[in-house]
């Protein structure tokens, strides 16, 4: 009888189909979708953005870790200045090739950031992914190929600028990488402390060199880009980061191909603006694969966790 009260008592999440992490993923998905939709009603654009999103995060950031008794010190904020570097390079690089190619070039090429993510978490950190999810893995970047190419009419992107847009695919990837390893030895709150600070300490040579002007602000952007901060910035970074300890980055980085789909969505219910049928077929198929992607993970997870239980019993 006891054999059998402790088998029972074993595997209290054997049950659960939705865990806090993936919660925690879907408002990211959800937060990070919204963001262009805010920018959308800025008019200042590009490094001036960047320029004050970045300033506004620091002060921000150090009052939620003030706010969570979390210490920023020398050395957390050494740690996360690397991850730092990645986030504003890439940001800088990315609005630099959208100058010199078609957005659907930079879009597909971007799109290709969560196979380099799986591929370096391999020997990185040990993610396996089975043939399965590559499987799902790959229907989700066809629907994404098939939903940014559908959208985009006339154009072809330079060569230089498709360059560009690679090695921000390099970067960005890299950022969520760093991201990873760096979030078992430094805090939420401290990691993102540093991130801000270190990118806003960066953009700012950056501003001056291309004369970005900075000094021509409006009120209406500080209130946006203020939302920007606090919504897609801290939320969504700061869930994307909390996440980084229970869920496969590979994963995490795949599901969020999801935020672009649901952007288009919500610029044609809030602004009108049109969506293709080839479009509509293509996001859905994004949504749908990646929803499979989840459930055959979450399969997975629920076989291992009773596997678990029956030894331990």
């Amino acid at each position: 009888m006891a054999d059998a009260g402790l088998a029972v008592a074993a595997p209290p999440h054997a049950g659960r189909r939705i865990s806090a992490p993936q919660v925690a993923l879907a408002v990211v998905v959800l937060v990070w979708s919204i963001g262009p939709l805010v920018n959308r009603g800025m008019h200042a654009r590009g490094t001036v953005a960047g320029f004050y999103r970045m300033w506004l995060a620091v002060p921000v950031a150090f009052a939620v870790a003030r706010w969570r008794r979390t210490p920023v010190t020398m050395a957390t904020l050494r740690r996360s200045a690397p991850a730092g570097a990645l986030f504003v390079s890439a940001y800088i690089v990315n609005y630099e090739s959208l100058h010199r190619t078609t957005v659907a070039n930079a879009s597909l090429i971007g799109a290709l950031q969560p196979v380099l993510v799986m591929l370096a978490a391999y020997p990185l950190f040990g993610e396996r992914f089975g043939r399965v999810e590559i499987g799902w893995s790959a229907g989700a970047l066809i629907g994404i190929a098939v939903f940014v190419v559908s959208g985009t009419s006339g154009g072809h992107g330079a060569l230089a600028g498709d360059l560009l847009a690679a090695v921000g695919l390099v970067l960005w990837s890299a950022y969520f990488v760093e991201m990873k390893r760096r979030r078992t030895t430094v805090p939420v709150a401290a990691f993102l402390s540093g991130v801000f600070l270190t990118g806003a300490v960066l953009i700012t040579p950056y501003a001056l060199v291309t004369r970005a002007p900075v000094g021509s602000i409006q009120g209406r952007d500080l209130a946006l880009m203020t939302v920007m901060v606090l919504v897609p910035g801290m939320m969504g970074h700061g869930l994307m980061t909390w996440v980084q300890r229970h869920v496969e980055v590979g994963l995490a980085v795949m599901l969020t191909l999801a935020s672009t789909v649901l952007t288009a969505f919500g610029a044609w219910v809030l602004f009108g603006e049109p969506l293709t049928g080839p479009q509509m077929l293509g996001g859905a198929l994004v949504l749908a694969c990646l929803a499979a992607l989840l459930q055959h993970r979450n399969g997975l997870n629920r076989v291992g966790s009773e596997d678990t239980a029956v030894l331990s019993s």
